[in-house]
């Protein structure tokens, strides 16, 4: 017998339980109980059988059993799989896009082309969600309709740091320094912070380099740039005793750990957009409440990368200060300074750079 149908025949034999009439049982009754009995068994066939096919057609519409009703979105990392993401991967491995009827695809970018195309992948669909900063701004800069949804990093790691020793306390104390210069980009966040105790690059001694930072160890170089939440932990974990500059403690905001979408896909998908922040964001929580087990679930996924666990592990720690500084909400977007960014401040946006409309619904819920 179907199983709606059964349903069905279940609850008129207990509706004829309680009024006395056990229509299971093999008991005696009275001739004109029998009678009864026969119409009510009769009646009680025509109703199974309408409600039975009615019922069950209603079923057919359904989705089938192990089809998944939730709604899939793609979401592109800026880089390589690593702590920077971990909230998201913790997110996923605890069930919180689950919870929200979300099915994540999580997917890094290989390389720095990759990277490039990024933008354009959210432009056109490829992706659905992305997260990143420069390349964010780079591609509004050409005109294509993204806009940031929430910042799961506050500040940027950016930072100059150098040994102790040195006697470097803040950026007027630089002047005749040399300078590692790992690119233009940063040349330009150098000369700002110089900019702040009134130097120049031609009070310093910049020194070109990479990224390999042998210069630095081998006191070639006296002061590095680099990131709080990388460079400046593998120093302290040789045994340096550094000092850092970073570059938020005087007021050079970078954007960071951005979020970003199509804005089509805010017009047309909000609900599920509010849904997966809502569930990213108690996957950072929880990350920052217990930064050794998340570290341990990035681990678990990509486990090449455990090799150097006690570096993840300092690393993600360095980021807790970046994704909840005092008295900040987690994911926080201020689209009041969004284009102070010292890096394109010289700019102006063809359209809204960023919304708080996603973020501002998870906090109303």
């Amino acid at each position: 017998m179907p199983a709606c149908r059964k349903c069905v025949l279940n609850t008129f034999r207990n509706r004829n339980r309680i009024k006395g009439y056990d229509t299971g049982s093999a008991g005696k009754l009275p001739a004109e109980d029998k009678m009864r009995r026969f119409i009510l068994s009769g009646l009680a066939l025509i109703l199974v059988t309408v409600l039975g096919i009615t019922s069950c057609k209603g079923r057919s519409k359904e989705s089938p059993p192990g089809e998944s009703s939730a709604a899939k979105l793609s979401f592109k990392l800026s880089w390589h799989h690593g702590v920077q993401f971990l909230g998201f991967y913790v997110a996923k491995r605890n069930g919180y896009y689950s919870d929200e009827s979300i099915e994540i695809t999580i997917v890094e970018s290989k390389d720095s082309q990759e990277l490039d195309a990024l933008g354009g992948q959210i432009a056109d669909g490829t992706y659905d969600i992305a997260t990143d900063q420069v390349g964010l701004l780079l591609a509004q800069r050409r005109g294509l309709p993204l806009v940031a949804i929430a910042n799961y990093l506050q500040f940027g790691p950016q930072t100059l740091f150098a040994r102790r020793a040195s006697g470097i306390k803040r950026p007027a104390d630089l002047a005749g320094r040399t300078i590692a210069i790992k690119s233009q980009s940063w040349q330009h966040l150098v000369e700002i912070l110089l900019k702040y105790d009134g130097l120049t690059l031609d009070d310093v001694q910049p020194v070109k380099s990479g990224y390999d930072m042998t210069p630095f160890y081998e006191r070639k170089v006296e002061v590095w740039a680099g990131f709080l939440t990388n460079e400046v932990v593998r120093a302290r974990m040789k045994g340096l005793d550094l000092v850092t500059l970073p570059f938020y403690e005087y007021g050079i905001r970078i954007k960071a750990g951005v979020i970003y979408v199509n804005w089509q896909t805010v017009q047309e998908r909000s609900d599920e957009l509010v849904r997966f922040l809502r569930a990213s964001l108690r996957g950072w929580q929880w990350a920052v409440e217990n930064p050794v087990e998340a570290v341990d679930i990035m681990l678990d996924l990509f486990p090449d990368m455990s090799t150097e666990r006690e570096f993840h592990i300092a690393s993600f720690e360095a980021y807790i200060p970046l994704i909840i500084p005092p008295g900040v909400e987690l994911g926080t977007l201020n689209c009041d300074d969004w284009q102070d960014n010292p890096l394109f401040s010289d700019y102006e946006m063809k359209r809204e750079p960023c919304t708080t409309e996603i973020w501002e619904a998870v906090l109303q819920n």
